[in-house]
């Protein structure tokens, strides 16, 4: 084989190199803009959809909440006094520690409907439960959550 002969195969293996290259990089690029454009949105929307879920039941546990209960969450915030449910639940739901003690409180609640004995199958430590009451049950996990 020439000199030439091996020049020009060196320069076609690279061509096709290049083009495999090119249409590897297309792809990739094709695969990014698919990406973004479908699952994207449908991801967003998805979350979108389950925070705008969440807000509606929260806003529906709390005006079921009398305006004192409602103060106790917004406990350490000045000026609640003079504000209706209306403006008291859109406090609560634009700060996060009174969010966060809504949370809390909702676990107590959902705990307190389970029996003893399935209190006790969720401590860690049964042994310690033998003769607590529910409440004492119900404050033993969460601050074993905590």
């Amino acid at each position: 084989m020439s000199y030439k002969e091996s020049k020009d195969r060196d320069s076609k293996d690279n061509a096709i190199r290049h083009f495999i290259f090119g249409g590897v990089l297309l792809l990739d690029a094709l695969g990014e803009v698919i990406f973004n454009l479908i699952i994207t949105p449908y991801e967003k929307a998805k979350k979108a959809k389950r925070e705008k879920l969440l807000l509606e039941k929260r806003k529906q546990l709390l005006s079921s909440k009398t305006n004192d209960q409602l103060r106790a969450l917004l406990n350490g915030i000045k000026l609640t006094s003079g504000l209706n449910k209306a403006e008291l639940i859109h406090s609560i739901l634009s700060n996060e520690k009174s969010i966060e003690k809504l949370i809390i409180e909702e676990k107590k609640e959902k705990l307190m409907f389970k029996t003893n004995q399935e209190l006790k199958s969720i401590l860690k430590m049964p042994d310690k439960a033998s003769r607590l009451t529910k409440s004492q049950l119900v404050e033993l996990i969460m601050s074993q959550e905590k």
